[in-house]
């Protein structure tokens, strides 16, 4: 899901479509074969997937063809985004490769095996995928840092969880925990058949992953088992955790279940399938890590500062690359009277104003806004809150008009 909530998938119908969230078609791409691949959405709304004609593809956010990398076989592999847009993925030739946001080849690694899994990027760039009956984990270099042998076929692709844990589950039925810094097992799940399914990961540590068995299991961090329940059939879905620890998962009996969880989502890099909640492949850029990276903390009163004492309001000047010393402070958004107030200088005229709203600062949607009083050279212009939320976080985007 792109971050203002459009949905893009592939089917065997050989087409990508994107669906807006009132199901709405937006766009279909038709491709030359089979899509089995997950898009991945790239920071500037790019959608790559890999494709059964042995190319990764790249489209605009219209839909428009940008380019085409061949490689030597089908691409069942779902891509993932680094951080730096670097990305990720593998082929059923035994490579992982990592291409530039524009298609160039960065490296390829020779792995051996047929290359199913997808892979997850870590928030220090570290790749780690399934190849054959091994974990892999490459540097972002494409240098081999690590790889574990299971005992069945790594099919599924690996979680991160906290304190450099790793999870993944093989063709052998057993889900592995491993150190994510050497690749030691640290313990091993059995469940009953074979798992195709990749786990993911709560905030309270605990692991859920379905089986060809039929059950959805709950692990602890411990690897102790915390429950079963029973999905209907066998069941290759990846489970996905809602904000309230609701645990959502697919069925082979048609049907879709929801079960009570203990948690919300792990706050990780790849805490499941295809990463967040939004399942864009992509390393979150959130809000906490940008102001982790300029070191901000709470302070006593409540709020947040930087290191320079400046107040909530003026953090925005951070995010347009300036200073709140030294840029204009009458710009920034302020909210008030049920409403997000914002300014827009006219004679920047190529810039794009766009208020957003997120609910859990990973996906952002877009919220429509209208002028306020007469139309001025820097008009301020407003747009309303949500009333259906019990919280809630906004921000201004501005940016290059294309």
């Amino acid at each position: 899901m792109g971050p203002d909530g459009t949905i893009y998938a592939g089917n065997w119908d050989f087409a990508v479509y994107a669906i807006d969230r009132d199901g709405i078609l937006l766009w279909e791409f038709e491709a030359n074969d089979f899509i089995y691949s997950s898009p991945a959405i790239g920071p500037d709304g790019s959608v790559y997937f890999g494709c059964g004609d042995h190319s990764l593809y790249a489209l605009n956010r219209n839909g428009l063809l940008k380019w085409v990398f061949p490689t030597g076989d089908w691409i069942d592999s779902s891509p993932a985004v680094g951080a730096d847009g670097t990305i990720y993925f593998g082929s059923w030739d035994g490579y992982v490769y990592a291409l530039s946001p524009d298609g160039g080849l960065l490296w390829e690694y020779f792995t051996g095996s047929i290359v199913f899994s997808s892979p997850a990027v870590a928030a220090d760039g570290t790749i780690y995928i399934g190849a054959g009956n091994r974990l892999l984990a490459l540097a972002p270099d494409g240098s081999l840092l690590w790889d574990r042998t299971t005992g069945g076929l790594v099919d599924s692709s690996p979680a991160l969880g906290a304190s450099d844990r790793l999870y993944v589950a093989s063709g052998d039925h057993a889900l592995y925990a491993i150190n994510a810094q050497n690749g030691t097992v640290i313990w091993s799940y059995p469940t009953g058949d074979r798992v195709f399914s990749s786990p993911a990961i709560a905030a309270n540590g605990d692991i859920y992953i379905t089986s060809r068995d039929g059950f959805l299991h709950s692990i602890s961090p411990a690897g102790v088992l915390n429950w079963t329940e029973s999905v209907g059939a066998a069941s290759d879905s990846s489970p996905l955790i809602g904000t309230d620890g609701t645990v959502y998962v697919g069925s082979r009996d048609k049907n879709l279940y929801a079960f009570a969880g203990g948690s919300a989502a792990a706050a990780t890099a790849w805490p499941s399938f295809r990463a967040g909640r939004a399942r864009d492949g992509r390393v979150p850029s959130s809000f906490t890590r940008w102001m982790e990276s300029y070191d901000l903390a709470h302070s006593d009163s409540g709020g947040t500062a930087d290191p320079n004492g400046n107040t909530p309001s003026h953090l925005l000047a951070y995010a347009l690359g300036g200073s709140p010393t030294v840029m204009d402070r009458s710009i920034l958004p302020s909210v008030g009277d049920g409403f997000f107030y914002f300014r827009q200088d006219l004679a920047k005229g190529d810039l794009i104003y766009q208020p957003q709203f997120s609910s859990d600062l990973e996906s952002w949607h877009d919220i429509p806004h209208e002028l306020v009083g007469a139309a001025t050279a820097v008009q301020q212009r407003k747009s309303p809150l949500p009333t259906n939320r019990d919280h809630g976080f906004f921000r201004l985007w501005v940016g290059q008009k294309q």
